[in-house]
């Protein structure tokens, strides 16, 4: 159907006058239109009148608007959507999209709220919104503790979930960055491909996320030490162990990265390159010499290896590196292509 208003008020008037559509499937319509900028006040008082719907499949379609509408279009519904959250049972799936759509919010006073879900709920895709909305925009003092409790859920999409929230943390008090310190080298099954507990489905994902946190809070010799035991394994805890040392603090991280670059592996190689590009923009907001990050680019250039090229001639495509002769190093790298094809 048209996505315009007039197609909008086209399904509404069926509902009200009775004609055969499906409410979960009119929720779900009205969800679509809303995320093409086609509202209606009758829209959003059909979603808020069924937030608490007997029929499970209705709850959840209204519950699916809130989901994927940013809260200033909805603001209205909010009170109504929380206290449907409140009311809704453990393993109800509307409380999913609820949850997701309250924590997008990112509102203090929900806090509470999302917490209490995050750890009542039997279903883990509720818990995973719960955990996920808690770190928007970053996790604050009072669901810190809920989010490290949360590290150790059955449930490992939603302990991942958790290290997510935690991740985006400006300041962790010592107390918090040393349990994610700890988190990251003394679990069982998460040190590496060689520890005989470890578990090759994925358990890496949990310390590979905090390692944003804990770089970016200054321990980047923890990181390093994290991504050493996977040398010779799976490239992406290390692609991960490299975006992280690009948000570290330490000027070192960026000596760690240079030398990361030169890896065997193609792609924590070029993980690292894409750190470099990345930190250069910072540097370069700072002032910083360009001298060094030419040279780093230049050599990525001529690496050889596309996952590392890439970036490299993207960062060398701009300034101030053209202005120091960055053009000659990238036509030279065509030609040699050109050559060699």
């Amino acid at each position: 159907p048209r996505l315009d208003s007039s197609a909008a008020s086209d399904v509404y008037k069926r509902q009200a006058s009775g004609s055969a559509v499906p409410s979960p499937v009119l929720g779900i319509a009205i969800a679509r239109f809303g995320q093409r900028g086609v509202q209606s006040a009758v829209a959003l008082d059909w979603v808020a009148a069924r937030f608490s719907d007997p029929d499970p499949a209705t709850r959840e379609a209204a519950a699916y608007y809130v989901s994927r509408i940013p809260l200033q279009s909805w603001t209205r519904l909010l009170p109504a959507a929380q206290e449907a959250l409140v009311n809704a049972a453990p393993d109800d799936p509307a409380a999913m999209y609820l949850a997701l759509g309250i924590g997008v919010g990112g509102l203090t006073d929900d806090e509470p709220l999302l917490v209490e879900v995050m750890e009542r709920s039997v279903d883990w895709r509720i818990r995973v919104n719960a955990a996920l909305g808690l770190g928007r925009p970053t996790p604050t003092p009072g669901t810190r503790a809920a989010l490290l409790r949360a590290l150790d859920d059955p449930s490992p999409r939603v302990r991942v979930a958790a290290a997510t929230a935690l991740s985006v943390a400006r300041e962790l008090p010592p107390s918090d960055l040393q349990a994610l310190v700890e988190r990251m080298g003394a679990d069982p099954g998460l040190t590496g491909p060689e520890d005989p507990d470890h578990d090759p489905s994925g358990a890496w994902q949990v310390p590979a996320t905090l390692a944003a946190a804990v770089a970016r809070a200054g321990r980047m010799g923890v990181v390093v030490q994290w991504m050493d035991r996977w040398v010779g394994g799976p490239p992406a805890p290390r692609m991960a162990g490299a975006n992280a040392l690009g948000l570290a603090p330490d000027p070192l991280a960026t000596d760690q990265l240079v030398e990361l670059v030169d890896d065997e592996d193609p792609a924590a190689a070029g993980a690292a390159m894409r750190a470099l590009a990345r930190r250069w923009l910072v540097l370069a907001r700072r002032g910083e010499d360009p001298s060094a990050a030419l040279g780093w680019f230049s050599r990525g250039v001529n690496s050889g290896s596309f996952a590392v090229v890439s970036p490299a001639a993207s960062a060398l495509a701009s300034e101030p590196f053209l202005s120091l002769g960055a053009a000659d190093t990238l036509l030279g790298w065509l030609a040699d292509e050109h050559h060699g094809s």
